[in-house]
């Protein structure tokens, strides 16, 4: 079992090639979770969890050149990554925040967007189920989530689930994984079907599903 942050700053030199081999057209993905966002010059603010390089934000910032994002990340060294490539944005508009997005709280309505790509596929779906209901809360009513994440089919989910279960509740991990720092790396992903349903309990009335790459590859959702 690896932290999460020292699992992601172990690979922040071929992470991208990484990605590329888990998705075929990588920049026709991250150009599709920009796909929701509104094309404007009005400065919109995003909350990105899990932004890693932020390699998402290229498609964003064509989008929405002015946007004001808040950047939420554990590894260091994916976040010099994303510093360094945005270096005319980062700290004007891209506010870089090192720490586990589990526990943090925003205020009602703050965010025009809240996205997350590659991220959730690390949690439960109890879990995605509380973050998903404060993702809901944090959004201005026109507001909008964007999720983009490596999913499974039907038949892999119970080999998957039962994987976890005799891997992760030890008492270590439970000791671990207290609720406010739920730091340690794992993959769990969920079916498009799993994904659906956690965002409408959640409270969104309208889930799309944009994008989808194979049964057992990626996805991309938006929620409203």
């Amino acid at each position: 079992m690896e932290e999460m942050g020292a699992f992601f700053d172990a690979r922040v030199e071929g992470y991208r090639a990484h990605m590329a081999d888990l998705v075929e057209d990588l920049d026709r993905f991250y150009s599709v979770v920009a796909s929701r966002i509104e094309m404007t010059e009005v400065p919109v603010t995003i909350l990105d969890l899990g932004c890693g390089s932020g390699a998402e934000l290229d498609a964003i910032f064509v989008r929405a050149p002015q946007a004001r994002v808040t950047a939420v990340d554990l590894s260091a060294g994916m976040l010099a990554e994303l510093a360094r490539h945005f270096a005319s944005k980062a700290g004007d508009q891209i506010t870089i925040v090192q720490d586990s997005f589990i526990g943090m709280e925003f205020e009602s309505a703050s965010f025009d967007y809240v996205l997350s790509v590659f991220a959730m596929h690390h949690f439960t779906p109890a879990i995605k189920l509380g973050l998903y209901r404060k993702i809901r809360r944090w959004l201005r009513p026109t507001g909008a989530y964007l999720e983009g994440d490596t999913v499974v089919t039907p038949e892999q989910a119970p080999e998957i689930e039962r994987w976890y279960s005799e891997r992760y509740t030890t008492d270590h991990l439970e000791e671990a994984h207290d609720p406010a720092e739920r730091v340690y790396h794992f993959d769990i992903p969920c079916t498009v079907d799993t994904q659906l349903e956690l965002l409408s309990e959640a409270g969104f009335g309208t889930v799309d599903l944009l994008w989808r790459e194979g049964d057992d590859s990626a996805a991309i959702l938006a929620a409203r």
